[in-house]
C-alpha cells in the first residue's frame, strides 16, 4: 500500500478548521504575506508551511507515524519535497529568530561590531530579495 503525504502545502480552507495552530505554520515573505505553492502560476489556496517551525514538524511526524503504525503502509510518497529559492525565502518569526541566532553564533560581539557597526542583532532581518533586487546582483564576495 502506498501513502501520499503532501509535505509542502497546506490547503488552508479546510486544514485550519482541523488544526487551528497551523495558521502559525505558514511561510511568509518579507511583507508578511503567505508564500504560495507555484505550478506555473501561484495557487492561492495552497500555503507553504515553514519547515523551521517545530510545531509543523511535530505534526508531520504524527502523520508519518500514523501512516506507518496504523495504516501499515509499505511506501510513503512525499510530494513537493523542495525548498523555495530566493526571493521566496521564509521571513516568518521562526525564521527571523533563526537568522538572528545564526548571526550571534557565527560572529562574536566584537566581530558583529566590526562587520555591522553594532553588536545587538535582535532586530536584524534576513535580506529581502525580489525581481529588481536578486541575490546574484551582489556578485561574488567572501564572508569571514
Amino acid at each position: 500500500m502506498d501513502t501520499y503525504i503532501q509535505w509542502d502545502t497546506m490547503m488552508f480552507e479546510t486544514f485550519f478548521a482541523e488544526e487551528p495552530r497551523a495558521q502559525d505554520w505558514i511561510q511568509r515573505d518579507a511583507s508578511g504575506l503567505p508564500i504560495l505553492l507555484t505550478y506555473g502560476y501561484q495557487q492561492s489556496y495552497r500555503y507553504r508551511p515553514c519547515f523551521a517551525n517545530q510545531e509543523y514538524l511535530d505534526y508531520l511526524k504524527r502523520i508519518v507515524r500514523y501512516a506507518v503504525e496504523e495504516v501499515k503502509t509499505d511506501f510513503i510518497h512525499f510530494d513537493n519535497f523542495d525548498l523555495n529559492a530566493e526571493p521566496d525565502s521564509c521571513h516568518d518569526k521562526v525564521c527571523k529568530a533563526g537568522f538572528r541566532r545564526y548571526l550571534r553564533e557565527k560572529y562574536s560581539a566584537e566581530m558583529r561590531r566590526e562587520r555591522f557597526g553594532f553588536e545587538n542583532v535582535d532586530f536584524v532581518n534576513p535580506p529581502q530579495w525580489n525581481a529588481a533586487n536578486p541575490p546574484r546582483a551582489c556578485g561574488s564576495f567572501s564572508i569571514r
